[in-house]
């Protein structure tokens, strides 16, 4: 954790700053609802702007309650040659912010890219999560197994999320509203 914080200070230790603040709960929230205003007014489907929220909140919520259960410690700050401000005072396994970051690229790669595209998403897509991880381990608000084990949970479980979305959820009474003409085939 040291030598990762080591290079907190400067330009770096500003941009790592800012990436955290950008991916704090009330702007993350605050983006997905305009992204998912964005895919609404792109492709004119509820059912497919529906389906890229729920699958980021699933993915982001489900998190929130293993941090929960958890509860592990962030890193010492009295240990670290430049201690994140305001201290982060919550449960630093696993990551919020690189649990969010990964359940968005995911999302974006499985149901909004275009067939052709998905691997250029999936590439940008890859380089943000390891900014946004680099950044929170450089930052010395969380350990690298926090952040590795969120990657891998926003990998696991926006999938899943947008699995049992589609038919559970859709495929019910709201389902049946939402269902004409091009709807079907626009998500698959």
């Amino acid at each position: 954790m040291q030598f990762f914080n080591g290079y907190h200070h400067g330009a770096v230790g500003s941009l790592t700053n800012a990436v955290y603040m950008i991916f704090e709960p009330v702007p993350a929230i605050v983006g997905t609802v305009v992204l998912t205003g964005i895919v609404l007014a792109l492709t004119r489907n509820l059912r497919v702007a529906s389906t890229f929220a729920a699958t980021i909140a699933a993915t982001w919520l489900s998190l929130a309650v293993v941090k929960l259960i958890v509860h592990r410690l962030r890193p010492d700050s009295a240990l670290l040659p430049f201690p994140f401000s305001p201290a982060q005072v919550d449960a630093s396994y696993p990551s919020g912010h690189a649990a969010f970051v990964t359940a968005l690229v995911v999302t974006i790669v499985l149901g909004l890219a275009a067939r052709g595209s998905r691997w250029v998403a999936g590439i940008i897509g890859a380089l943000l999560i390891l900014g946004v991880g680099t950044a929170l381990v450089v930052d010395g608000v969380h350990f690298p197994s926090d952040v590795i084990a969120s990657i891998v949970w926003g990998i696991v479980v926006a999938p899943l999320a947008r699995t049992i979305w589609v038919p559970v959820v859709l495929g019910g009474l709201v389902g049946a509203r939402l269902r004409r003409g091009r709807d079907a085939r626009q998500l698959r």
